[in-house]
This record gives structure tokens, C-alpha cells and sequence, in this order.
């Protein structure tokens, strides 16, 4: 059997190497290699190491686990209405690269923390693991509450924060420098070992730096919730950019480009660096999830567009994962690969002190991530124990994951299978294909309405793709024409290396980015034009180009892609993305991804043009048919669809030349083969509604 991450690798009792490019503090050393031992790590090295078991993740980066200091929820799960599930959300976070994370409790009533507190579990048995709690509150500013119950804030108090810190592992506590007594407050979480973060404050720019010589080292979501940062008075967020002593503050950002502005992400990074900027979600209850009402700390949010709102349109937390705000760190920020890591690793790890956290070096947990060339996770491990293994194994069109477990000996391949064996190990790989696409139907359904309004309206169905994906596009849209009888160029294609690319490798082509904007403008694509691109990574240079060059001249965008979050669906009106899961044939995207795009490129020819009356009952009565077998078939649908005779229906189609649905309307009683065809110009090809328009003759049945 071939090898993946999770054979031999989960809860094996030796050693373990996690083989790829190792994303270190300040480089990336490609073919490195991780060893894991007893939940830690043994040694990081630039080359091959041996041990028991080997996972062989070449072109994937080897990072850190990611370390999030401030989680209200997520996957449906709220960690102050629901503490009693944090185990889901443990073992669900892993599937983001987070593997330890503070729950993050808003601001509570004072009577409710020690029940919400003794609720939570905070030692699951799978997934991310709590590092503590951190309290967003009570003690903060009501004018700058943002989503938090004003009812529940609290005038600061030094015995009730002490009674917190009491009732539970508390790492990090966000508070308000400038209300009466702050100071107090922020003294005696440094002297309990708990981090004091400045946020939800009003403080002017002296009162911060007040906080902040007081011992905060934290500041909570830098930007949001807090006094704007103002040329006459910098406030909260001028005192910790400016802040460069000893006890400067590391700041965390919620970098999801709605709660702080791409360039406000650039600003902060280029003035604190990142080892004092860190990531954070501060997801709730909806991250994960779809649109819905959800629970924050009792009130309801709802989840519209992506964006969690109260019902006064007040941010509520994100839905914000931190893989994806390691991808936005690099475009807003314009950081390195390693500094966008650190900033979700070492730099929050540092600032609660979890010095075995958020590090690959010796000696350090094992907890380890791996993303694909696309930044998406692939693989989780926790104390070396496998927690998360990505079903999609290939990330590209074309090219090998490459993820195989060697234990001792060579794994079985293939070709040393009998045939019956190796056919029905591709038959039980191909019926997961089925279940998948029948679970993007809703997505398939509107890309065939609005592939239905483009051909009405005179405009074409254009498919893009390279490789197996182009090949499969290029022969759908080749059948539209000669199976359906509709007009040659309604369905086409652009194929990366052109239709030379059906029978010759291509490989190059389909990285020309260049080559698909110019295929799109080529064809004088407008916005009367439907384009799908096919790509089972949706990440191909070639079909993402030229997708996006079809959206800025203002034609529609679909797409048909097998991983799930790519460049592809997010650029796209209408995404349909199919999970088939791991190929029996790592890097062959032919088998279960092909046969997904082969059904689903099917079903929206098909049923775009059963819906402009192509077709008739279950009959192709706008095929043309040019040979003997396709008139005898013809004759067949004239005299089903109306009753009549063989000599009838071979005379009606003599004198369409052979149009079925014109020769319908004329054993129905239509005058002529003339009038049959305004007739169903009239219609836009409809034969049923044609039928209702003519004179019935005696002949006809139905």
C-alpha cells in the first residue's frame, strides 16, 4: 500500500523524521528533516535523518504550531456558553495549524468566572491543547467595549482580579489602563506570573505609557477597541508602536483586512517587527462555520458575508483562522515567510512564557505543521502525535504531493498489485466521488442558472484548465455543439499550451500566467460571457490567470476545483469545489479528481441546455443528425414525441433537414418548415412551449 502521514506515524512508539523545507526563525532549509522522539523534539538539521518512521513532505514547509492567545470559540462552539464542549474545539483547531491556544473569556458578570471557569476543558484528550485562559475583561473601558455586555464591566478591583487568578490557570488578562485603579491591577497580574494587555481602552497616549511602566506587556488587538492613533494624541496605539525600552509590549493583530486595514498591518509590522507584532484570531462561534446566528458570551451574532456582527452592525469577533492570517501577513505586511511564522509562533509563545511552544528546536515540544506550497495546512502534530492529516493530497495540477511513510522497508506499490486487486483499489477510491459532488450540488445549481442566462443572452460558456483539467474541459465543451445542436463556440474552451497540449506534455504551460490572461483576451471575452475555470489545485498559474483576467473585463467567474480555500474559489462568483480526498496514485489528477471534473462539467452542459430546450423529456431534439444510425435515432423522437408514422416523421424531417424539433412542429400541423422555424426562434428553441403556440393535427399524442 502507498504510504501517508498518518500510517505508521500516529502514537508509534520510536522515533519519528518530518522530512521538507524547515521554516526556521530567519530561512528556510529545503529537504530538512524533524526529529521527533518521546512528544519532543530531538534535533533539526539541514539534511536526511534517520529513525523509525519518516514522513517525506519535500515540497511542503515545516513550521512551528501555531500558538493563538486569543480564541472566544469556534466550530460552533462559544467558551463561555459552551465550556463544556472546548474539547471540540480543541480537536478541531489543528485543522487551522493551531496546536495551543488561550480559550479567551469576554467580559462576564464577576459572579459567573468561577462557574464558566470550572467548566472549561482544559485538558483534552485530542487536538490543540490550553495553555491557560485569557480573560478580555472585566476590567476595561465602557466606552470602548465594542461587542462586550456593558452591564458586566467592572470598575477595577484588586481583590476581585485576585479571585480570578484564583479560579484558574489565567495567562493573560486584557484590561483599560486608564480607569481609576488600573495601575494596581496591572502590578499584581505581573507578580502572579499572568500577562497584563493593555485593550478595550480609551487611555491617552500618557496613560498607556503609564500601563505599560506599571508592567503590561500585551497589548490586545492593537487598533481595534481602542483610542485612534491621532497626531496630537498618538493614545494607546502610538504608546506601543513608540514604546522601544525594556518593557515595550508585544501587540497582537487581527490581520483578516476588516478589522484593520491592510496598510495599518503594514504600518504596525514595519514599526514593531515580528518579534513584538503577533497573530491572533480572536475567532468566536462562527469561525469554521457558514452564515448563522451564533452565541458570544449569551448575545446573539450573526454571521453575514463572513463578517460576525452584533445587531447594532458591531464587530464581534472573527472568523479569522490563523493559517489564513499567516497567507494575509505576507501580502499586508509584505513579511517573509519566517517572520509571518514567527508572528503566530515564537512571538505569542514568548509573551505568555511557554518556552517549550512555538519553536523547532531540540528539546521543545514536537508540535509541528505542515503547510502545502500554498500555505494551506496539511498535517498537524501534537507532541508528535498526529492530530490533523489534510484528505486532498494533490496541490497542484501535475505535480506529487509526495507524502510517504517509510518504515524499515519499502512500501508496496501499484504495479505489484494483481490487476483484479489494483481495479478494485481504484473502484473504492472512485466511490467517494459520487457522495462529493452530490454534496456541491447547491454550488453546481448556480453556476448552471447562470450559465443558462449567458447562453439565452447570446453570450458563451468559456472553460479554462491545463493539464488533465484542460483536456477534460476541452472535450465536455467540444460535445455541446455536435450532441446537442447547439451553436458551434456556445461552449469552447482555452487550454494551456493549446489543443497541442491533448496528446503532448505541456507541463510549462501551465505555469504561463501570461499565456491565460492572453487566451481570455484573445477570444474578446465580455460581460456577457460565463468563465469556468478547472483545476484540481486551484491554484494553476495558467486557469487562476486567466479567471481573473475574465473578472476584470467583467464576464462572470466560475470555477471547479478539488481543495477546498484555493486562490481559484476565492476569486470566483461562483466556486464549486469538490473534496474528493487522497488519489490512489499520488500526482495523477486523472483519476478521482478527473472523474469529479468530468461530472461536474457534464452536468452543467447538460443541464444548462436541457433548460433551453435542447432537450425534450429525456430526448436530444437539437442533436443534427448527419448519419444514418443519428436519422434513425431522429425519426424514433419525432414519432414518440407526437404518435405519428415512420413515413411521417421521415418526411417532416426531409423537409426541416433534419431539424427534430422543426419537425415535430410540422407533424403537429405547422405550415411550414419555414414557420416552424420562426416559430421556435420565437420560443429561443423551447419545443415545449413551441407546441402550445401550434395547431395540433390528428396525429399527434403528447
Amino acid at each position: 500500500m502507498r504510504g501517508s502521514v498518518r500510517d505508521g506515524a500516529q502514537n508509534q512508539a520510536g522515533s519519528l523524521a518530518i522530512r521538507g523545507r524547515v521554516v526556521t526563525p530567519d530561512a528556510v532549509w529545503d529537504g530538512g528533516t524533524i526529529l521527533v522522539e518521546s512528544g519532543e523534539i530531538r534535533a533539526v538539521s539541514r539534511e536526511p535523518l534517520a529513525a523509525d518512521a519518516v514522513v517525506e513532505l519535500p515540497d511542503h514547509y515545516l513550521v512551528p504550531g501555531f500558538v493563538d492567545l486569543q480564541v472566544n470559540g469556534g466550530f460552533g462552539v462559544d467558551a463561555v456558553d459552551r465550556p463544556g464542549r472546548l474539547g471540540e474545539l480543541s480537536a478541531a483547531l489543528p485543522a487551522t495549524g493551531v496546536t495551543s491556544y488561550l480559550p479567551t473569556l469576554v467580559t462576564l458578570p464577576l459572579g459567573r468566572y468561577p462557574a464558566v471557569i470550572g467548566g472549561l476543558d482544559l485538558d483534552p484528550d485530542r487536538g490543540a491543547v490550553p495553555l491557560g485562559l485569557h480573560l478580555e475583561g472585566p476590567f476595561i473601558s465602557p466606552e470602548k467595549r465594542g461587542a462586550h455586555a456593558a452591564e458586566a464591566v467592572a470598575e477595577p478591583d484588586p481583590d476581585a482580579l485576585a479571585e480570578l487568578l484564583d479560579a484558574g490557570p489565567v495567562e493573560m488578562v486584557t484590561l483599560a489602563p486608564e480607569m481609576p485603579g488600573a495601575g494596581a491591577l496591572i502590578e499584581l497580574a505581573a507578580s502572579r506570573g499572568t500577562v497584563a494587555s493593555l485593550g478595550h481602552s480609551a487611555a491617552s497616549f500618557e496613560e498607556a505609557l503609564s500601563g505599560f511602566e506599571s508592567g503590561a506587556a500585551g497589548v490586545t488587538h492593537l487598533f481595534n477597541a481602542m483610542s485612534p492613533l491621532h497626531h496630537r494624541d498618538p493614545g494607546l496605539p502610538g504608546a506601543a508602536m513608540l514604546k522601544t525600552a525594556d518593557s515595550a509590549p508585544r501587540c497582537g493583530m487581527v490581520a483578516d483586512g476588516r478589522h484593520v486595514h491592510p496598510e495599518m498591518v503594514r504600518l504596525a509590522f514595519e514599526r514593531l517587527g515580528p518579534d513584538r507584532m503577533y497573530l491572533v484570531t480572536d475567532a468566536m462561534a462562527a469561525a469554521g462555520m457558514g452564515p448563522g446566528e451564533y452565541e458570544l458570551a449569551g448575545r446573539t451574532v450573526s454571521m453575514r458575508d463572513g463578517i460576525p456582527r452584533l445587531e447594532d452592525g458591531t464587530l464581534a469577533g472573527s472568523v479569522l483562522t490563523m493559517d489564513e492570517a499567516i497567507r494575509n501577513a505576507l501580502e499586508f505586511a509584505g513579511c517573509s515567510l519566517p517572520e509571518a511564522v514567527r508572528m503566530a509562533t515564537a512571538t505569542p509563545a514568548a509573551l505568555i512564557g511557554a518556552a517549550k511552544k512555538g519553536r523547532l528546536t531540540p528539546g521543545s515540544d514536537a508540535d509541528v505543521v505542515a503547510l502545502s506550497p500554498d500555505l494551506l495546512v496539511e498535517a498537524a502534530w501534537v507532541g508528535g502525535r498526529l492530530v490533523y492529516e489534510r484528505d486532498v493530497q494533490s496541490t497542484r495540477d501535475g505535480d506529487q504531493r509526495a507524502v510517504v511513510i517509510r518504515e524499515g522497508s519499502k512500501p508496496p506499490a501499484l504495479d505489484e498489485m494483481g490487476t483484479g486487486d489494483l481495479l478494485r483499489a481504484m473502484n473504492r477510491a472512485d466511490a467517494a466521488v459520487a457522495p462529493a459532488v452530490e454534496a456541491a450540488v447547491p454550488d453546481i445549481e448556480r453556476v448552471v442558472e447562470r450559465a443558462r442566462e449567458t447562453v439565452a443572452g447570446g453570450g458563451r460558456v468559456i472553460y479554462a484548465g491545463a493539464g488533465t483539467s484542460g483536456r477534460l474541459a476541452v472535450a465536455d465543451a467540444a460535445e455541446c455543439s455536435p450532441t446537442f445542436g447547439v451553436a458551434p463556440g456556445t461552449f469552447t474552451s482555452v487550454m494551456a499550451g493549446g489543443l497541442e497540449a491533448l496528446y503532448e506534455e505541456a507541463a510549462e504551460a501551465e505555469d504561463g500566467a501570461a499565456e491565460g490572461r492572453r487566451a481570455i483576451r484573445e477570444l474578446n471575452v465580455g460581460a456577457g460571457d460565463l468563465v469556468v475555470g478547472v483545476s484540481a489545485s486551484g491554484a494553476t498559474p495558467f486557469t487562476l490567470a486567466a479567471q481573473l483576467e475574465a473578472r476584470e473585463r467583467r464576464a462572470a467567474t466560475a470555477c471547479i476545483v478539488n481543495l477546498a480555500g484555493s486562490d481559484m474559489a476565492r476569486n470566483a462568483d461562483l466556486p464549486v469545489e469538490i473534496a474528493t480526498g487522497a488519489e490512489i496514485l499520488p500526482g495523477s489528477t486523472r483519476l478521482k479528481a478527473g472523474t469529479a471534473q468530468k461530472l461536474v462539467l457534464n452536468m452543467i452542459s447538460t443541464a444548462t441546455l436541457a433548460g433551453l430546450g435542447y432537450v425534450h423529456g429525456d430526448m436530444m431534439v437539437g442533436m443534427r443528425p448527419y448519419n444514418h444510425k443519428l436519422r434513425g435515432r431522429a425519426e424514433s423522437m419525432v414519432r414518440e414525441i407526437t404518435g405519428c408514422s415512420e413515413p411521417e416523421a421521415a418526411s417532416a424531417l426531409q423537409s426541416t433537414e433534419y431539424d427534430i424539433r422543426g419537425a415535430v412542429l410540422l407533424v403537429d400541423g405547422v405550415t411550414s418548415a419555414h414557420e416552424a422555424a420562426r416559430l421556435l426562434r420565437l420560443v429561443e428553441g423551447d419545443l415545449r412551449r413551441a407546441r402550445e403556440y401550434a395547431p395540433q393535427s390528428e396525429t399527434t399524442n403528447n
